[in-house]
């Protein structure tokens, strides 16, 4: 895949997460896609296969009423695509550490996206 390939794709990709479709989302994915989501440097989730990417996913949707995820500068180091992203999300629960519902939600992060096959092989999400 070229470079434009590839930003197009991660494109699609969130711009089916914005709009809660998983189905959208999982066609931007390979079969064997991992996901990690790392904090401070330690990984605290991790999923591999499609299937678990699905139930994560599924579960992740229910927390939010409303989410995006806007790039603010892409780049390409020997093919792995490195995406500057700022989060945005309305909680539609209460957090277990007490957040109420309707709280907004602001991060900024990193993203990391590896492909094969014409599709994203692997997405670390990288905060802090």
């Amino acid at each position: 895949m070229i470079y434009a390939e590839k930003v197009a794709l991660i494109q699609r990709y969130l711009d089916a997460y914005k709009a809660f479709s998983l189905d959208q989302m999982l066609a931007c994915l390979h079969e064997q896609v991992r996901f990690q989501y790392i904090a401070n440097g330690s990984v605290q989730v991790s999923t591999e296969g499609k299937d678990a990417f699905r139930q994560l996913a599924e579960g992740s949707a229910s927390m939010f009423s409303a989410r995006q995820q806007t790039v603010l500068q892409v780049r390409d180091e020997n093919g792995v695509i490195h995406a500057d992203i700022a989060f945005r999300g309305t909680l539609a629960q209460a957090t277990p550490d007490g957040m109420p519902a309707g709280t907004e939600i602001q991060i900024q992060g990193r993203s990391e996206f590896r492909f094969q096959d014409g599709c994203i092989l692997s997405v670390s999400e990288i905060i802090g």
